[in-house]
């Protein structure tokens, strides 16, 4: 990410689509003014990408939320983008988000909260955005004594080791919600090459047991070892020798990488441990195959992982979840294909229903 720039006035934000058009908080009648519908809003705005990860319940319910469906990142420590979050006993709890941190540890909140009805349109923006000082060591503003601090949500693409081409590609396993940014760039490089849905979430449920869907991670995390990347090639100089320059944490090389040996026959052949032995379809049949997504992802399992265990059910309930929910997005227009260059091995759902309460 570069330079942050903090938002601390409501410029820009009537009728734009990260809190109308494309906001669910919106869409269900929980619109702004409202703290939940606002966070979503603004997180949409620094990342470019709806944060789909994100709780769809009361303020107060996120940080547990966050928690229990092992979404993101989470802590104590204010970070710039970072939701902090707040309980209230008997009621529906706050969010905001971090916009400035100060030299002794306080820092500045950008906040909307819940007020009904609604009186003019357009709104009064200054009743649907406001900035609070928060304290250092209690993370409350002097308004909130009946508050208790639950902690801060880091949001993925917000301070993240994002590579130029927008992967979150590092040496470590990574959270759900940044398995799903690098999901939904994944389905829209095959998706615009041609490859079906049901192909692509087969190797994402695939990929997740493999890399949790990292381009940068390598083989239980010892660098130059021997597995390396989205689908741990093998050893690594498989897949760095064939990309050359520049193949480290670099994504898009690695699709690449896969579009090369489905197109020259390469990783995909048979596997005496399983029935049948010899592929049922080919690798480029796969690329667009519509059979069952859990039967996809098993011959990827089986015909070009070939992993010592050919019986891993997980990865095709991984997959099936991958379809359900990319299924809601669209690739990106076609592209003309481009020669590879020679030379080898190569999860959540819908939307939650919403269940909303009133939501401050």
């Amino acid at each position: 990410m570069g330079e942050y720039t903090p938002r601390l006035t409501s410029a820009g934000m009537w009728g734009s689509k990260y809190w109308y058009s494309d906001n669910p908080f919106e869409a269900a009648g929980y619109g702004l003014p409202n703290c939940t519908a606002y966070a979503y809003g603004r997180i949409y705005e620094l990342t470019g990408s709806k944060p789909t990860y994100l709780s769809l319940g009361n303020g107060g319910d996120w940080y547990t939320y966050n928690i229990t469906e092992g979404m993101c990142e989470y802590g104590n420590e204010p970070r710039l983008g970072a939701i902090a979050c707040w309980s209230e006993p008997g009621e529906a709890g706050h969010v905001a988000v971090v916009e400035q941190i100060n030299q002794d540890g306080s820092f500045v909140i950008s906040q909307s909260g819940y007020q009904r009805p609604l009186t003019s349109y357009p709104p009064d923006m200054s009743k649907y955005l406001w900035t609070n000082t928060c304290d250092g060591t209690t993370k409350k503003a002097s308004w909130m004594s009946s508050y208790v601090f639950q902690g801060f949500i880091y949001c993925p693409g917000i301070g993240e080791p994002l590579n130029p081409s927008g992967w979150i590609a590092k040496n470590a396993y990574l959270t759900k919600s940044e398995m799903k940014h690098n999901a939904e760039l994944i389905w829209q490089f095959f998706g615009s090459r041609g490859w079906s849905l049901n192909a692509v979430c087969a190797m994402l449920g695939n990929m997740e047991t493999e890399s949790t869907i990292n381009p940068g991670i390598w083989e239980s995390l010892i660098a130059n070892g021997r597995g390396y990347g989205l689908v741990q090639w093998t050893p690594y100089t498989k897949y760095s020798e064939w990309a050359g320059a520049g193949w480290e944490n670099n994504g898009n090389k690695q699709c690449e990488r896969i579009i090369y040996e489905k197109d020259n026959g390469l990783q995909w052949f048979k596997n005496t441990a399983v029935t049948p032995v010899n592929p049922p379809i080919t690798f480029a049949q796969f690329s667009t195959s519509t059979l069952p997504v859990e039967t996809l992802a098993n011959y990827f399992l089986w015909y070009y992982e070939h992993p010592g265990d050919p019986n891993q059910p997980n990865r095709a309930e991984q997959a099936k979840s991958w379809y359900e929910y990319l299924s809601t997005l669209e690739p990106d227009d076609p592209v003309n294909p481009t020669p590879s260059t020679p030379s080898f091995k190569t999860s959540l759902r819908n939307m939650r229903n919403f269940l909303l309460l009133r939501l401050r």
